[in-house]
């Protein structure tokens, strides 16, 4: 499937560098990919439908909601892409434009990025680049060079993924004397993915540890069962004896463990659940909880999803 995206980026940079006359037309064709791939990357919006479980009554009012917020993202990502297509187009005869493309598309994605959060932006929302599902760079996840994440996280496997389209691009306009910027893409690849694996080693365990993951297969229409439900599938978890235990986004752990029975072995226990803040909103909460010495450690969380967690301006403006 990478293949695939790389292809359809590859595309692109032809299209951009070698097809395009104007700068207009460049950021006609950028906004057009832009937001094509990212209304492509956030298609699991739909996938919220129906909006009861938000209190969203009538059908119709649930698609227009998913709809204009699935819309108005991709505009965002579609605007940011334009403007990468336009800084492209703009270097398209620099002799090292083999460098230049990915680092320049880099700085698009992370563009996107930021698109979202001026977007999405609310009341409840944390202002900055948090959010890259749309980024391109995710196609390398299951290949080799997902070790190149040790080094720049996905900025790199888009920096990888964009180096490999633009060679391709590249390669095709040159005709007989693609090979020169195949040999360079090739070789500064490996060089990369090297130095990588010297300097970002993983240490070896020492030991051997135990994990349980329990899902409790809850759906957004029916929330039932309830707080019984999961306390049993964490004591049966518990009974086995595991090293760490795992649970959803749902019941705070330490209220979890006040219907669990204690066990002989110690066992770290990681899970998040909703609290109620002092002013009576609500917040998720993310607990490290030990069987033996309690409550080690909260995390509250911050990066909250749209439409679902907090109300972004957009929103409330369109109802």
């Amino acid at each position: 499937a990478w293949i695939l995206v790389a292809v359809g980026l590859g595309a692109f940079f032809f299209l951009i560098l070698f097809r395009t006359a104007t700068a207009h037309r460049a950021a006609l064709a950028g906004a057009l990919y832009g937001g094509i791939t990212g209304a492509a990357a956030i298609a699991w919006f739909w996938a919220t439908l129906p909006l009861d479980w938000l209190h969203i009554v009538g059908t119709f009012t649930q698609v227009a909601a998913v709809g204009i917020a699935w819309g108005v993202v991709s505009i965002g990502f579609s605007i940011a892409t334009a403007l990468g297509a336009l800084a492209l187009w703009q270097v398209r005869e620099n002799h090292f434009i083999l460098l230049a493309l990915p680092l320049l598309w880099m700085v698009t994605e992370y563009a996107r990025m930021w698109s979202f959060a001026l977007v999405t932006y609310g009341a409840g929302s944390l202002v900055g680049p948090h959010f890259s599902g749309a980024a391109l760079g995710y196609a390398l996840a299951e290949t080799p060079l997902l070790i190149l994440a040790r080094l720049g996280g996905i900025h790199a496997l888009d920096f990888a993924l964009a180096l490999i389209a633009g060679t391709g691009a590249i390669a095709v306009h040159q005709g007989r004397n693609g090979w020169r910027p195949v040999l360079i893409s090739c070789a500064l690849l490996t060089v990369l993915v090297i130095l990588t694996s010297v300097h970002f080693s993983a240490p070896r365990m020492t030991r051997t540890i135990t994990a349980s993951l329990v899902s409790t297969a809850v759906s957004v229409e029916n929330t039932e069962p309830g707080i019984e439900h999961e306390v049993r599938l964490l004591s049966e978890a518990l009974a086995h004896g595991p090293d760490l235990i795992v649970l959803p986004e749902r019941y705070p752990v330490p209220t979890l463990m006040r219907s669990v029975a204690t066990t002989s072995k110690e066992t770290l226990i990681i899970g998040a659940g909703h609290e109620n803040n002092p002013d009576g909103t609500l917040r998720s909460e993310l607990a490290y909880v030990s069987t033996e010495d309690g409550t080690l450690a909260r995390y509250q969380k911050m990066f909250l999803m749209p439409l679902g967690e907090y109300s972004p301006a957009f929103a409330r403006i369109a109802y």
